[in-house]
């Protein structure tokens, strides 16, 4: 079992302080990296556990921009991002 002596939840505080420290802006612009990072590594894992070969690093960076286009897409209508 995982046991937690408090450095975890230090290290949450330190993060969520860092976080919030940014301008609106930054914080805009954190998000939208952590959700295109996101689906891209979920994409990357879905192609490993389907026994696919790996992306050529050309291949990565389309995959990357073709998911920062949808994303900008849909946040410019206004769309809650987590739909279809």
């Amino acid at each position: 079992m995982l046991t937690n002596d408090g450095k975890l939840d230090e290290l949450v505080k330190r993060a969520m302080a860092a976080f919030n420290a940014l301008s609106p802006e930054e914080q805009r612009a954190h998000r939208r990296e952590q959700a295109i990072s996101f689906a891209v590594g979920q994409s990357l894992m879905s192609r490993f556990e389907h026994g696919h070969p790996d992306l050529t690093p050309e291949e990565e960076a389309q995959l990357r921009q073709s998911v920062a286009d949808a994303y900008d897409h849909r946040k410019a209508e206004g769309k809650d991002l987590s739909e279809p």
